[in-house]
């Protein structure tokens, strides 16, 4: 019984130990012009990512849990469509890439 329990906790912490790893943002590139945009983002691993849209004004708010941004700042600067882009934290371990467009997102 308890080499069974001593095998599931070391399971767990290698499990864990694993998962704390933050995904990075190794790379951000903005493009666009008057009628379109485009963020890329070049990230280590997969992030787990949820994303929602706000109005007034239009937003695009992408959450992502254990992240660290390595990008330039200036990788950052809005083009074409995009107003404005801002990375908050939001508590715990999760951050947020606030995009502000001129219009509703489609």
């Amino acid at each position: 019984m308890f080499a069974c329990v001593a095998w599931l906790v070391s399971v767990l912490l290698i499990s864990g130990t694993a998962h704390a790893a933050s995904v990075q943002v190794e790379e951000l590139r903005v493009v666009g012009d008057a009628s379109r945009a485009r963020i890329v983002m070049d990230v280590s691993d997969s992030p787990d990512l949820r994303w929602f849209l706000l109005r007034a004004p239009h937003r695009l708010v992408l959450e992502l849990d254990d992240v660290e941004y390595l990008h330039d700042e200036d990788a950052a600067t809005p083009r074409g469509l995009i107003t404005d882009i801002s990375f908050i934290d939001a508590g715990g371990s999760k951050s947020r890439m606030i995009v502000t467009g001129e219009g509703a997102f489609v």
